[in-house]
């Protein structure tokens, strides 16, 4: 009698429990296995109870209101807004990269062509010193020769003639009219008779 009289109040005790409460297991302890099956199978269903009731609510805190949703579009805006920002300040800088570039290769192209127009003026300075120090071994040695050459021929012509022939021997390396004074000869009227070259 003792053990029917604790199974009844554990099950009356079970059934008038709140939903949150825990279920006292203490009478049902002491009870058969049948007995206790069926209270833990009414605690199970009473969790599970529960449990869908949670998670109504959990589904209803879930749900939007247009506030949120108004925010978490401005927000969404921004980001869309900060991510072009970023988009132009690339390509602002590849622009100015491209600049920079531009300007380092025209600055070094520029101290190229100045070194190219420094080594052309010092090589038209050398070929005009060359041409000069030609014209003075030319002049020199014909002039050293023209007095013998006229006085052996007696004719300017001949002398001429034979001052190229001596020009070519001296100088072989300088073509069929190696002298300048020669060439200056050919494309000018001689002076006079006694030197067909010009004073320099």
């Amino acid at each position: 009698m003792e053990t029917q009289s604790e199974e009844q109040a554990a099950a009356e005790a079970a059934d008038s429990r709140g939903e949150g409460e825990p279920p006292q297991v203490a009478g049902a302890q002491a009870a058969r296995p049948e007995d206790r099956l069926t209270l833990l199978l009414r605690v199970r269903a009473q969790t599970k109870q529960q449990l869908l009731e949670y998670k109504s609510m959990f589904d209803a805190n879930e749900e939007k209101t247009p506030e949120q949703i108004m925010q978490e579009k401005q927000i969404e805006a921004k980001i869309e807004e900060l991510e072009k920002e970023i988009e132009e300040a690339k390509v602002a800088f590849e622009m100015k990269k491209l600049a920079l570039d531009r300007m380092q290769l025209s600055s070094a192209v520029k101290k190229h062509l100045e070194k190219i127009n420094t080594k052309t003026r010092k090589l038209g300075t050398w070929k005009a010193n060359c041409l000069m120090l030609e014209r003075r071994d030319c002049y020199a040695v014909l002039s050293l020769l023209w007095p013998l050459l006229l006085q052996s021929t007696g004719s300017v012509a001949i002398a001429h003639g034979l001052s190229r022939s001596v020009a070519r021997a001296i100088f072989p390396d300088r073509g069929t009219n190696p002298c300048p004074l020669h060439r200056q000869a050919d494309s000018q009227p001689l002076r006079h008779q006694g030197s067909p070259f010009f004073t320099f």
